[in-house]
């Protein structure tokens, strides 16, 4: 079935890009909306059976994906190769809900991401643009949540979601990559030519200039403040424990945050060798 939404999508381009704003505007950037709503809807639970409660939901649906791609698992040439990265990501989303998590709704960006690559992969057939777009798209959301949607209620730019949306984005490269979907082979060569880069290129120039002109900082200075700062205050110590119920979780810091990133994002890419 999925083969042939993707087939679909790869006839019908600009239906596709369509798709995929809609999607993006409408499910990816209320995220937060969706959290919301489920603490209204369990609003009766304490923090401690309510992040129980998803994280069981969360896991169930881990397991019925397994299920339901498993004979598309044991018929892959490659199952070796692509089961490191099953367990790798499995892995990984459980040191998400350890780590980085105080309220496991949070993993509602695993469900939205693996969803933009689902619909995002058959523009580019490549697993290396699929995943930076998504990736950036991942920044961006966390700059509109950080800057205009809710900027009263953060401290910092939100290196943790980052990451957790990129483990979303890899969950649906994994669900393409089960069903044998031959990536477009990456020219790494010429990297500076493709669109993904393009983009980065232009990020990294605006972030670059704000910061030698001032209108970009690392750290907030309340003598002298930027029009942007990462951190408006700074953690303390390794973990952050919020007010409330005990919880704890640790802030990535910038360097840490985009260390990170370049790990997961080298990683990933490894996915563009198996079809």
């Amino acid at each position: 079935m999925l083969d042939r939404f993707f087939d679909w999508l790869e006839d019908h381009r600009k239906t596709n890009i369509i798709l995929l704003f809609i999607y993006y505007l409408g499910v990816v950037l209320p995220h937060e909306w969706v959290g919301k709503m489920t603490v209204k809807i369990f609003g009766g639970l304490s923090r401690q059976n309510y992040n129980l409660l998803i994280a069981f939901l969360v896991f169930m649906g881990l397991a019925g994906l397994s299920i339901l791609f498993f004979r598309k698992w044991k018929a892959h040439p490659k199952k070796t190769a692509l089961s490191i990265y099953i367990v790798s990501t499995f892995i990984l989303i459980m040191l998400c809900f350890k780590v980085f998590f105080v309220v496991n709704i949070e993993a509602i960006h695993f469900a939205q991401y693996a969803g933009f690559v689902l619909l995002s992969y058959p523009l580019f057939k490549n697993s290396v643009t699929t995943f930076m777009i998504s990736g950036l798209a991942g920044a961006i959301d966390e700059w509109y949540q950080y800057s205009v949607l809710a900027p009263q209620n953060t401290n910092y730019y939100d290196f943790n979601d980052v990451i957790i949306n990129l483990i979303g984005a890899a969950i649906g490269l994994i669900i393409i990559k089960l069903h044998q979907r031959k990536d477009i082979g990456y020219e790494w060569r010429s990297f500076y030519k493709n669109l993904e880069f393009r983009i980065l290129f232009v990020f990294l120039i605006i972030l670059i200039g704000g910061y030698l002109t001032g209108y970009v900082s690392i750290y907030d200075d309340p003598s002298n403040p930027a029009l942007f700062s990462f951190v408006k205050i700074p953690e303390q110590s390794f973990w952050t424990i919020p007010p409330g119920p005990p919880a704890k979780f640790h802030v990535l810091r910038p360097l840490e945050g985009i260390v990170l990133i370049i790990a997961v994002c080298g990683f990933y890419f490894g996915l563009n060798r198996i079809y």
